[in-house]
């Protein structure tokens, strides 16, 4: 602080002075300084604000939203793990008491169960339908829809594949001949049960209607 007669200079620039009149304070113009002190090459990046509405700060990471739900994805994953035992049993243990019991009965339920609360629970979108090719594709647009035709699909491969072991072994037919069959029906449903018509017809030398 210095003096001169009857003002008083601060070391802030501020100049006071005093006298018969009113006392009055004078301080030097002086361009703003940024919240945060970054000027220049690093720019002014402003003071901080809270996000309006939520009240957290702005470029806050959202928490994720938990939920029950299974997504699609993982329905998709757990549906078409689920028939490998009962492949797996077809192909190596025809003729085990339980293959039988499992690849027909007990898989093809539980997947139509599963179908089952899938589409109740899931409303087709706006103009979807099986009236059309249209309404068709528009149908699958909905995920869980479309898990929904990947669950018929494996009903009908593991379905269809316990049929020709049973045929075979009722026409005895070595499994040699049906496991490739089986590998071509766990692939490409119709395919294989075509694979298994020819087979049949060179094995055992009569059409599947002459059975």
């Amino acid at each position: 602080m210095r003096q001169w007669g009857n003002q008083t200079k601060w070391g802030n620039g501020a100049v006071r002075q005093w006298g018969n009149e009113n006392l009055t304070v004078r301080r030097p113009a002086c361009s703003p300084r940024p919240a945060f002190g970054l000027t220049h090459e690093h720019g002014d990046i402003g003071p901080w604000r809270p996000a309006v509405g939520n009240g957290k700060p702005r470029g806050a990471a959202e928490a994720p939203i938990e939920s029950n739900e299974m997504s699609p994805s993982k329905l998709f994953a757990l549906a078409s793990l689920s028939v490998l035992p009962a492949w797996l049993l077809l192909t190596l243990l025809p003729r085990w008491k339980w293959t039988r019991v499992i690849a027909a009965y007990i898989t093809p339920t539980l997947l139509a169960v599963a179908w089952t609360i899938l589409m109740g629970h899931q409303f087709a979108p706006h103009g979807g339908g099986f009236g059309s090719l249209e309404q068709l594709t528009e149908l699958t647009r909905a995920p869980y829809v479309l898990v929904a035709v990947w669950l018929h699909n494996l009903i009908l491969d593991v379905f269809l594949g316990s049929w020709e072991v049973r045929d075979a072994q009722r026409l005895g037919v070595p499994h040699g001949y049906v496991i490739p069959c089986l590998a071509v029906t766990f692939l490409a449903g119709p395919l294989g049960l075509l694979v298994y018509f020819a087979v049949r017809v060179m094995v055992v030398r009569r059409f599947p209607w002459k059975s």
